[in-house]
């Protein structure tokens, strides 16, 4: 479902279009919604890295300390760690450079949980 850039801009390349298929995982057979993304940049690394693709599933609440992805109501999307929420703000984590990133929750218009990744080698 398109490429999430995952850097500070959150650049989603063709956001919600199917651009390919990857296999589905044990845990996500049946899952309505299920999706996967495919990593752009360093911003999550060590935790994920470039040509990974993460496996979401948007039915599943987050909680602190989950790895999401966020897509903002401007078309934008994040891969970050979900540090807190509050009724002013979803305030959330990247690696590098480290940097703390918040949202109003308004500006938020999904936010699904990653559930698995696993490395594309090309």
């Amino acid at each position: 479902m398109g490429h999430a850039e995952a850097g500070e801009d959150g650049t989603f390349l063709d956001n919600g279009m199917i651009t390919g298929y990857a296999g589905r995982p044990a845990s996500l057979i049946g899952v309505t919604g299920a999706y996967a993304l495919i990593v752009h940049n360093s911003s999550m690394r060590p935790r994920y890295e470039p040509r990974e693709i993460v496996e979401v599933d948007p039915n599943i609440p987050v909680q602190p300390n989950d790895y999401v992805v966020v897509q903002t109501t401007d078309d934008r999307a994040f891969i970050k760690l979900l540090r807190r929420r509050t009724q002013r703000a979803i305030i959330l984590e990247q690696y590098n450079p480290p940097k703390e990133i918040r949202f109003a929750p308004e500006e938020v218009a999904a936010m699904h949980l990653i559930v698995g990744a696993h490395r594309v080698y090309r």
